[in-house]
């Protein structure tokens, strides 16, 4: 299904959908309702609940993987998407040293959470769910600490202090 309404997130969806990271049955779901259909249509079509139409919608705007039969769950901090451009920038701040400062990956995880939260609320804005904005805040929890020791573990970069970060570009620029 293709939307009658095209925005340039659209291809960006389709993009990700196209990489595994969202699935046909997510775009299709939102492109039923940039297109006009109801909740009710949209579970008549898929058989599932209201709420859950609502989910697959939220999810989708935020780049986060939905299928059917999905339970509920914890909210991962970013998108795979997101993920990926975090790991990305936060190489390129390293400077081949592999290490960021905390406050550097809050704020390089802020302005990407930041980013899809404009992104998610155009999307929703298409699909005729503004009623779903306020829900948005649900979706880019806040950074913890415990966060980015997993993410720092799960993509293999260190998060140290600025003085650790000094003392190892005095060590390797000799």
């Amino acid at each position: 299904m293709q939307p009658r309404t095209r925005i340039p997130e659209f291809a960006e969806l389709e993009n990700y959908k196209n990489l595994g990271l969202l699935t046909q049955m997510q775009l299709d779901l939102l492109y039923r309702r940039v297109n006009g259909e109801s909740y009710q249509q949209i579970r008549n079509v898929y058989s599932i609940s209201k709420t859950t139409v609502a989910r697959a919608i939220m999810r989708t705007a935020t780049c986060r993987s939905w299928t059917k039969g999905q339970s509920g769950g914890g909210m991962t901090l970013l998108s795979l998407p997101d993920e990926m451009q975090f790991k990305k920038l936060v190489q390129e701040m390293a400077d081949d040293l592999n290490c960021i400062t905390t406050s550097m990956a809050i704020a390089v995880c802020t302005e990407l959470q930041n980013r899809r939260l404009k992104f998610a609320a155009r999307v929703l804005i298409a699909a005729r769910c503004p009623h779903l904005l306020a829900k948005l805040d649900d979706y880019f929890p806040s950074p913890s600490r415990g966060w980015l020791n997993h993410i720092a573990t799960r993509l293999s970069i260190r998060i140290v202090s600025s003085q650790t970060i000094d003392m190892l570009r005095r060590s390797t620029c000799r």
